[in-house]
């Protein structure tokens, strides 16, 4: 029991509180210590109940901040695998770009490396045309000195081009005539430099005849259009083309965009002799 006025403990059985000496009542004080302990007992519930809820709190809180983590973990993973895949691809398209540019590296050379091959070529007939001159007196030709000089100048200033770069230059309705097998207005010779059928005069027939069709920019030996680029023919104006993916025929890019046959180098001097193609605007 508790002495009401000093607050000590005293036995049950007390009638006075032998610390201070005050009278006790037992109903009373017993009575006032069993709602002070039920007080004591819900103050104690209470401390324990908030408690709880704190530590539940507290585990909610390190729960989701744990989530937020692991989500941005998650999605820093996906963003690296992402720049990861990203870059692989950027490599992937340096190599393809490599590779490519090998490849066209290659391509250039051999295509210089065709058109100097034929350039000896040319010039080693030319310091033998007297020779040649000898087994072909029919031809009747008779090379004075300027005629010579141009030859030399188209095999010096010849330049190599692929049939796909030859291509992409406007054809000029000039030196198209000769031996024409099926009457197209092109030349045996022209066509087989064009890649066309010499013996069918409309060779992708689509009633269209072959001169027709590439004057007017159209592919004559297949459908759609010529892949023809003026941007190209104008970078190339002035220049002498030897045709190295075919019988070495001869071109010439004049200051109107277009390309002029001159024929093989054999007999190209003769039509450079007898057309001015030197100007800024050759006869069509």
């Amino acid at each position: 029991m508790i002495c009401p006025k000093c607050s000590k403990q005293i036995p049950d059985d007390s009638d006075k509180c032998k610390h201070c000496g005050i009278s006790i009542d037992h109903k009373q004080q017993v009575s006032k210590e069993i709602s002070f302990r039920r007080y004591q007992r819900w103050i104690f519930y209470s401390i324990i109940i908030l408690i709880f809820i704190g530590m539940v709190g507290i585990i909610i809180r390190i729960y989701n901040a744990n989530s937020e983590i692991s989500q941005s973990k998650t999605s820093i993973q996906k963003k690296f695998q992402t720049q990861q895949e990203e870059l692989q691809k950027t490599k992937n398209i340096l190599n393809e770009t490599k590779t490519t540019l090998k490849q066209k590296t290659q391509a250039q050379k051999d295509l210089e490396q065709s058109a100097d091959n034929l350039k000896s070529k040319l010039e080693n007939y030319n310091q033998n045309y007297n020779q040649v001159e000898s087994k072909f007196q029919d031809c009747q030709l008779n090379l004075g000195k300027a005629n010579s000089n141009i030859y030399k100048l188209i095999v010096e200033l010849g330049k190599g081009v692929s049939n796909n770069d030859l291509a992409k230059i406007p054809l000029a309705d000039s030196n198209l005539v000769g031996q024409d097998s099926d009457n197209d207005g092109l030349s045996d010779l022209v066509e087989q430099s064009l890649g066309t059928n010499s013996d069918n005069s409309d060779t992708d027939g689509d009633s269209y005849t072959d001169k027709e069709e590439i004057l007017q920019g159209f592919n004559p030996a297949g459908e759609g259009k010529l892949p023809l680029d003026e941007q190209y023919a104008a970078q190339m104006k002035g220049n002498i083309f030897l045709q190295v993916d075919g019988s070495n025929e001869a071109w010439y890019v004049a200051g109107n965009g277009k390309r002029y046959f001159l024929g093989t180098p054999v007999n190209a001097f003769r039509t450079m002799r007898e057309v001015e193609y030197w100007t800024e605007n050759p006869p069509n």
